[in-house]
Formats: C-alpha cells, structure tokens, sequence
C-alpha cells in the first residue's frame, strides 16, 4: 500500500520493493541490498549505494561462515516457484519502473548461489559507486545506472567459447594442422612432463 510510506515520493507505484521481497521470500540481506539498489538515485545518492554493498558484505560473511544461504523463491529448486517468483518480479519492474541496470542487480541478489556470485555484485556496486563519484567530481547529476564496461583484450585469435575475445594466436597446438592426426592434440605425451 503506497499509503503506508513515510517521508519522500520515491516509493509511488501500486506494487513496491517490499511486496516483491515478500512475494518471492527475498532474505534480510538480498532485501535490503536491493532495496537501496533500486531507489539509490531518487533518493541517497551514493550512499545507498553503498549501503547496498554492505548488505552483501555481511551476507557473504554469513554464508562464508555457514549461518546465510539463498532461500528465495528465484533459487528455489521447484519450478514453479522459480516461475512465480519471475512473474512477481516482472511486476514489480513494470509497476515501478526500475531501470534496467538497478533491476539487473536486485535480480542478482535474489539469484545468487554462492561467495562468488556475492563476490560479482560487489564488484559490480563498487564499480558503479566509483562511476557515480566520478559523474559527480565531473560536475553531473545522478540518474539510473549506466552500463559498465571493461577494456577489451586486443583480438588476435578466434573467439573463445563463451564468444568473448582472446589473445591466443591463430595458430595454437590445438588448432595447427599437424596436430590434428595426433592422438594428444595439444603437442604433449603422457611421458612429458
């Protein structure tokens, strides 16, 4: 109920945060990290952004110590759950409107499955708080999240399999052809060591 808030407007759509953290049985930590995740630049700034981080901070200091884990619906091992949870998620985008990186990170607080999953969103809040800082010492104004980039490897391969780049040449003892016949295609035998 959009009646209920107190202080601010960032909070005006029918379905809010805290009906989809409730719908899909977000946990404390992935609630309240996606929470300031989701209204950081209507409302703190940076700060929530930072407190996002620390959510998982702590989070992952529970799972790493055995008394966290994931039980959201989005991880749940039941099919439908996952569906709904999904479904519920959908809503809350739409009836909310969250940009499209601020709801590529709540989605990843509720999917994580292990410290390096955590690991990866920490990452990627402490990359966009070094971004926002920047906008900001830049002399602009905060708005939804951008994007991140990462300098590309100079491409003098093939793609690898995940079609990112490489900086294996052309001609590695895998793909030469006078390997291709060899019954240890990568230039080895079992005696070497």
């Amino acid at each position: 109920m959009k009646s209920t808030q107190v202080g601010g407007t960032h909070y005006e759509a029918d379905y809010q945060h805290w009906d989809w953290a409730m719908d899909v049985r977000l946990g404390y930590f992935e609630s309240a990290g996606s929470k300031y995740a989701f209204r950081w630049y209507k409302k703190n700034g940076i700060e929530d952004l930072d407190k996002a981080r620390s959510y998982l901070l702590k989070g992952k200091e529970g799972f790493l110590s055995g008394r966290w884990s994931n039980r959201c619906l989005h991880v749940d091992s039941w099919p439908l759950a996952r569906d709904k949870a999904e479904t519920m998620f959908a809503t809350f985008l739409d009836e909310a409107s969250v940009p499209t990186v601020e709801a590529d990170l709540c989605l990843a607080m509720a999917q994580w499955k292990n410290d390096v999953d955590l690991s990866i969103i920490i990452g990627q809040l402490g990359a966009h708080i070094l971004a926002a800082q920047t906008t900001l010492d830049a002399g602009g104004t905060l708005g939804p999240l951008a994007p991140l980039t990462a300098p590309q490897a100079a491409k003098t391969g093939g793609g690898g399999r995940a079609g990112g780049t490489t900086t294996q040449g052309t001609t590695s003892s895998v793909s030469a052809e006078s390997n291709l016949g060899h019954p240890f295609p990568f230039g080895y035998t079992p005696g070497d060591h």
